[in-house]
């Protein structure tokens, strides 16, 4: 449980991370204030539009079909969604969140 926030729901295990994707709702703050970050949705869109991915024409992958990034779809439940991050180090690095 460990406080309000729930934290040990996600930050578990021997990483401190269950490696999923969620969006927490937190808002940009300092200079990047107003800007929207679509986290993971912008990231798939992405992979898939690299014209160098196992799927594209330049891929040595037999069938393309069963690649990995042709499974891929853009969700909109993953507008501001960001993998949960490990907390190993997290006393000698940062800033976290939005604060960067």
């Amino acid at each position: 449980m460990v406080g309000k926030g729930l934290c040990i729901d996600c930050h578990s295990g021997p990483n401190f991370s269950d490696w999923k994707f969620r969006n927490s709702a937190v808002r940009q703050a300092g200079e990047n204030i107003g800007a929207e970050d679509v986290g993971r949705m912008g990231g798939v869109a992405s992979v898939k539009g690299d014209e160098f991915n196992c799927a594209s024409k330049w891929s040595d992958q037999a069938d393309k079909a069963s690649c990995a990034v042709a499974m891929l779809e853009v969700r909109d439940t993953e507008l501001g969604a960001f993998r949960t991050p490990t907390l190993r180090e997290c006393g000698t690095t940062g800033p976290y969140m939005h604060t960067a």
